[in-house]
């Protein structure tokens, strides 16, 4: 460990910020290659640290809008992770490779999914399972730790453990995290330029990270208003399950009505016809009380859940 941290302030005190920030401009340049992207990306992560961290929310929800004609999906997979021949790139994910997009407040993912006046869509509502073993680890993309957190003990312990250990190279790589932060929270424009930086990065810190369950990043939609998720296939339910379904309408007049409600029956069936409403949001915790109370804040650094 002591090694890997020698090596990674070594990297930090030789850098050329000049030359970091013509990187940057390379990727926001709407002539760049893939190529190029690529390139920028691979020389970003040989110098930034990752902050991980458990998720820290009781609930996440998911979007999927429903196309002029289409029926309400009837299987838990309908919801789902896409399947990859119909996986667009995204903010988080490379086309082809799926991963499985949720929010800590579903009031955002109108904007998230661009709904239009009119248009019909499913919320699925995630609930925290009533005894959790490890939680879903993230990687903050986009996000300061301590506008998240707060001024904590525990953010600050980690703040001075890496000023201890990078010594000079921890200003640089604080100059890289907020060129990162400022590249991430770009609007996309047409040529989907920011996507494609931002696309390939997540991808190159999944495939280094075996570990990794999720990217978590502000809603750029929203304004950082709320949170966002991009979590590997298959991995929310070790901490989450589906537990309700909404069929909603964005009305042109601005109001968003919940016009059907299900619950999960056997074999992953979504059964339609039911009264229940989608729940409201419980925040995420932001510093250490009782962690076991679902009618309070969940703090990112507690351990299992046997509520």
């Amino acid at each position: 460990m002591q090694d890997i941290l020698q090596i990674a302030k070594e990297k930090l005190v030789k850098l050329d910020m000049l030359e970091v920030k013509q990187w940057f401009e390379l990727v926001e340049n709407t002539d760049a290659s893939e190529a190029t992207v690529t390139a920028v990306v691979e020389q970003i992560s040989q110098h930034i640290m990752h902050v991980t961290l458990p998720v820290a929310t009781h609930r996440l929800y998911r979007c999927r809008p429903i196309n002029e004609g289409d029926a309400l999906p009837n299987q838990l997979s309908g919801v789902l992770t896409p399947p990859v021949e119909k996986t667009k790139q995204g903010r988080c994910n490379l086309a082809g490779k799926p991963v499985l997009y949720v929010s800590d407040n579903p009031d955002i993912l109108i904007q998230e999914c661009h709904i239009n006046a009119g248009q019909q869509f499913v919320i699925t509502q995630f609930n925290r399972l009533p005894v959790v073993h490890k939680d879903v680890s993230c990687f903050l993309l986009g996000i300061e730790p301590r506008i998240l957190l707060g001024d904590t003990a525990e953010v600050k312990q980690m703040e001075e453990f890496r000023v201890e250990a990078l010594g000079n190279g921890y200003n640089n790589l604080r100059d890289i995290e907020r060129l990162l932060h400022q590249s991430f929270i770009r609007d996309d424009d047409p040529s989907g330029l920011a996507y494609m930086f931002t696309a390939n990065f997540c991808d190159h810190v999944f495939s280094g990270n075996k570990n990794l369950d999720a990217i978590f990043y502000p809603s750029i939609a929203t304004n950082a208003s709320g949170s966002n998720y991009a979590i590997r296939p298959g991995i929310i339910d070790k901490a989450f399950e589906p537990v309700k379904f909404g069929s909603f309408v964005f009305n042109h007049d601005g109001i968003v009505e919940q016009t059907d409600g299900a619950t999960l029956g056997n074999n992953g069936a979504i059964e339609w016809g039911q009264d229940d409403l989608i729940d409201d949001p419980i925040p995420a915790g932001i510093r250490k009380i009782d962690p076991d109370d679902p009618d309070i804040y969940i703090a990112p650094w507690k351990g299992p859940s046997k509520r």
